[in-house]
Formats: structure tokens, sequence, C-alpha cells
């Protein structure tokens, strides 16, 4: 007997259908089991979020310094050294010009400032003549102000600073007065001291008192008791009326 057409066409489409279904399953599995045979870390695959704030395969951004500067031998991965700046104490350059010209004398007095750099400031004034101004005022040489204004100290004032000492700490103002004598004034911490008239010849650490501050105050020594008990003095003596 002859099988009908519509059997033989359901036969081909459930055998076709089988064999779709098997080679569905043949791919399921070969995906599976290379997904299981993936290393962990492998690029391609999704991200693995660790946790809230964790993503893995991030790198630190500068967890590592390349270093590639001209000159430097340090080796690729070291953070180059950073170099300290010395500290400068050079000399300041003297300048002469008073912040004024004047014809100044011991009581309206000029002002000058011997370094631009430094918060430092001295009087000066021409005094009468054989006399000499306060302590705290430089004599200007005898006609230098009151016969024109005057803009600038003499050409052989100078200063001195002490070896190892920052001009700060400690400098010397010199003026000379005579061949032989000159007002000498030291300054300590930017204060000057009160002027000192010594021979020419007298040095920085003759005139001024080294490592001493300019508001310290010198305390007198008063030597311990040497008795538990103090001195108290004897009461005047009281003449009492006879009878």
């Amino acid at each position: 007997m002859t099988e009908p057409a519509g059997n033989g066409s359901r036969r081909r489409l459930v055998a076709i259908g089988g064999a779709i279904a098997v080679l569905v399953a043949v791919v399921v599995v070969v995906v599976a089991t290379r997904s299981d045979d993936a290393p962990a870390g492998g690029g391609g695959g999704p991200t693995e979020i660790q946790g809230a704030a964790t993503v893995t395969g991030i790198t630190a951004v500068g967890a590592v310094m390349d270093t590639h500067t001209t000159g430097n031998s340090a080796e690729a991965g070291t953070p180059p050294a950073i170099s300290t700046a010395t500290t400068n104490t050079a000399i300041p350059a003297l300048q002469r010009a008073l912040l004024e010209p004047g014809g100044y004398d011991c009581t309206d007095t000029g002002v000058w400032q011997p370094f631009t750099e430094l918060e430092l400031t001295l009087l000066v004034g021409e005094p009468a003549g054989g006399s000499s101004c306060t302590s705290d005022v430089l004599d200007m040489p005898l006609g230098s102000c009151s016969a024109s204004p005057c803009g600038e100290v003499p050409a052989d004032w100078r200063f001195d600073t002490l070896a190892g000492t920052p001009p700060e700490a400690l400098m010397m103002i010199v003026a000379p007065v005579s061949s032989s004598t000159a007002e000498f004034v030291c300054v300590v911490d930017l204060v000057p001291q009160p002027k000192q008239i010594l021979l020419v010849t007298t040095t920085i650490e003759q005139a001024c008192p080294t490592g001493v501050s300019s508001d310290s105050i010198d305390i007198p020594d008063v030597p311990p008791d040497t008795s538990d008990i103090p001195y108290v003095p004897p009461p005047a003596s009281v003449d009492l009326p006879a009878g």
C-alpha cells in the first residue's frame, strides 16, 4: 500500500527537528565546557564585581613612577629624589642714602636704613662743635648737614659681621669720628644697641655681646640665706620716763 504524501512530509520534519535539537544540545555543552575552563582573569568576559567599590582588573594610577629625567641615574619605578634648597646667608650690600635729605641735628634727626633687605633703621644727626649726640643717634661730621641738607652717610662708615653668625642676628655699625676713634653700634636681632666710642681697631668680638638677645635682662646674683631663721632687726630703743 502506498503511504500518503502528508505522512512522509511529517516524518521528514520530525527528523529535521530532532537533528536541530541534538545540534543545539551539543553547542550548549561545548560553550559550558569552555566557560568552566577559562582563567579567572581572562579578557573578553564580564568584569567581576567583588564589592561595593572594588573592581578587578583596574590598576591604581601612580602606584609606580617611571623616571626618565635627563641625567638621573635612578632606575625605573623609583621616584626621583627631591633636592632641598640651601638657605642663603650672604652679606647684604650697604647703602648710604638717608630716607630723606635734610638739615639734621641731634634733636631733629634723619633716618638711615643701611640695608634694603633688612628692617633696620638708625638715627643720624650733626652735633654742635665739641659735643656728641645721645647714645641712640650717630654723629654726622661737623658741617655735613648744617651747611647744606645732607642726603647720605659718609663713605668711611661701614659694618662688620661675626663669622658663622647671620647679619640678622648680630652685626656692628662703625662710624669713624677721628683718625683713632669711632662710634660703634651693635645690632642684635635687628635692634640697635646704645653707641660706644672706642678705638677704630676694636673688633666685633670685643664691642658686641655675642649670643645675647636684645631683650635680655640682667638679674643680680643674690646669695642664699645661710640660716633657716630669717634675720629680724632689733626694735629701736625707747626711753621710758622715770617714776
